[in-house]
């Protein structure tokens, strides 16, 4: 059976909201968004081997990051690893990513479409669907809530 990570509850104090992400964040200085993606998942499952995939999904939203109003864009990569469940390996993370971190799953798509939680980006289950199906956009899809 196939699973894809939802990946990581977060909790989001600042603005009173629990939902499940995969992994990412934010570019490091003279880093590419594919370096910080490789990055991002060693850090956050402690996985190294990994296959890259396109870029699928673009977004831009401006969000109350830690009590203040910032701006992010995010590009959003397929990508396929050999193992079927994920190191949470803490040690790797930031302080602050530990401290929102609840817990990790990886799911498959008949378990993502059943659940009521709330994952992000808006409309992941929705687009994760036809990906999963071997469909591939010609070029990134813009989110949009």
């Amino acid at each position: 059976m196939q699973r894809f990570p939802a990946s990581f509850q977060i909790e989001d104090r600042y603005n009173d909201l629990t939902f499940w992400i995969h992994p990412g964040g934010g570019l490091q200085e003279g880093e590419t968004f594919e370096e910080a993606a490789r990055r991002e998942v060693w850090e956050e499952t402690g996985i190294r081997e990994w296959e890259l995939g396109p870029w699928v999904w673009t977004r831009e939203v401006a969000v109350n990051f830690k009590g203040e109003m910032t701006r992010i864009l995010e590009r959003h990569y397929l990508g396929r690893v050999k193992a079927s469940e994920a190191d949470v390996v803490l040690e790797h993370m930031e302080a602050e990513e530990r401290g929102d971190y609840r817990a990790h799953k990886w799911w498959s798509l008949a378990e993502l479409q059943a659940a009521t939680d709330t994952f992000m980006p808006p409309r992941f289950v929705e687009l994760l669907a036809p990906l999963v199906a071997g469909e591939r956009p010609t070029s990134p899809i813009l989110i949009t809530v």
